[in-house]
């Protein structure tokens, strides 16, 4: 066999060896054959399985990008790889823009090329220096006044850009740039204050939305002309609890079905309103009621019967929802209801019911529930479908035992998923990557 007749499985093993700490000597020249011959193709991955393997020093590898004409790959270097000062310089001068811009995203990116970087005709070149958290700040200054709004965007983002600058930036003339600046976690009361009165709302909505926003400056936004500010307001963890039920009350009967929804599913949201809203005439906000964990059991026993399936299957994904009423869902006509359930359930005896279900789909989301026992996995295992069995490797809980029977499945796109599962010993997946190597040619 030659190294271009290698098959995505076979290829799998190989990387998959060749990120062991102990890889045997004499594999690791073909091992390196291998994998900077398909390292043409921009994977990142094994660029630095390359460079991580003991026998290489990486030299070669950058040394060969800088020289060549392949954009994708020298850009994958310059964003992700430990350069030396030389390399740095190469790639900060590099004719391809995209090419600079990964240089300026790399944050041991030394200051000198980065203030090079900052200067640069493009302004994804600026703005990846602007967004870098390694950018002095100066440098993060100096762009705050940058042309480009994508710039200033990222300088209002950067968390290391200092207060002065920001400050700047509150009344910039991009509504982007200040809604940048309203959803950062540590503005100031400076900042805050001034964005209260922010010509957009959008602008106010994120401030009231923001987890730092303080109770008195919610205390003021509650009082926003516009509802989907308020709306922030009320969901905001820090809104004092007699605002939020007033909210509650006034913003469910709002005309804004978002809105609404808003209050259907929020965990403070009163069971009297609960109620309410558990006989709307909208469909999705009687979804957002039976999906509700705070939602009483009487109210929920209601939505067994609801005539509408998304209602059901919301009801069947709440974790509240008592076991007799689940009991009922897990014999639902409606295939989307059961693998609600077969998704979201806790209990093992309706995801061992729900394994033998006739529909694959349902049978495949009870592979895939991290909560599924054993037994379950293990009736899984043997399904006809192949994307069941797929399901079953991906379960996070699924023990090596059955993960290596799958190595032989009779299906191609199982063993390779048994392979990429990381869950095989290092020695089977050596075992297996040594077998193929040796049938490669020279």
């Amino acid at each position: 066999m030659k190294i271009e007749e290698l098959n995505r499985e076979q290829m799998l093993l190989i990387t998959n060896i060749a990120t062991q700490s102990d890889i045997p000597k004499e594999l690791t020249s073909i091992i390196l054959k291998i994998l900077k011959f398909k390292v043409e193709d921009g994977d990142i991955n094994r660029l630095n399985l390359i460079l991580n393997i003991e026998s290489i020093t990486g030299n070669e590898i950058i040394e060969d990008s800088i020289k060549s004409n392949d954009s994708y790959l020298k850009s994958n270097i310059a964003a992700n790889i430990k350069l030396n000062t030389n390399q740095f310089l190469l790639f900060s001068k590099d004719k391809d823009s995209s090419v600079r811009e990964a240089c300026a995203r790399n944050e041991i990116c030394p200051q000198e090329f980065l203030e090079i970087l900052a200067c640069d005709e493009d302004e994804d070149v600026r703005a990846s220096v602007a967004q870098n958290t390694s950018t002095d700040g100066a440098i993060l200054c100096k762009l705050s006044s940058d042309q480009s709004h994508l710039v200033r965007h990222q300088i209002a983002s950067n968390p290391k850009t200092p207060e002065d600058c920001l400050k700047s930036l509150i009344k910039d003339d991009h509504e982007g740039v200040r809604a940048a600046l309203a959803s950062r976690d540590d503005f100031s009361c400076n900042i805050a204050s001034a964005l209260i009165k922010d010509k957009s709302w959008s602008v106010r909505s994120l401030l009231a939305h923001n987890p730092s926003c303080t109770p008195e400056l919610l205390k003021n936004l509650s009082r926003d002309k516009i509802a989907g500010v308020r709306a922030s307001v009320a969901t905001n963890k820090n809104c004092p609890a007699d605002i939020r039920q007033e909210l509650f009350i006034e913003l469910s009967q709002n005309k804004d079905h978002n809105i609404r929804w808003m209050v259907a599913e929020h965990l403070d949201c009163p069971s009297s309103l609960l109620a309410e809203l558990a006989e709307h005439k909208d469909m999705y906000t009687r979804s957002y009621v039976a999906s509700n964990p705070s939602c009483p059991a009487s109210i929920l026993q209601k939505f067994i019967t609801d005539r509408s399936v998304p209602v059901r299957e919301a009801l069947a994904k709440n974790p509240s929802c008592p076991e007799d009423i689940l009991r009922q869902l897990a014999k639902d006509k409606k295939i989307e209801v059961r693998r609600s359930l077969a998704r979201s359930s806790i209990s093992p005896e309706l995801l061992i019911q729900l394994a033998s279900d006739k529909n694959e789909d349902v049978r495949f989301d009870v592979a895939t529930n991290s909560l599924s026992p054993l037994a379950a996995l293990q009736l899984l295992a043997n399904d006809t479908d192949p994307m069941v069995r797929i399901g079953v490797i991906r379960n996070k809980n699924c023990p090596e035992g059955i993960v290596r029977k799958f190595i032989f499945d009779s299906d191609q796109s199982v063993r390779i998923e048994a392979i990429e599962s990381k869950k095989l010993s290092d020695d089977i997946v050596r075992d297996l990557a040594v077998e193929i190597l040796g049938s490669l040619e020279g």
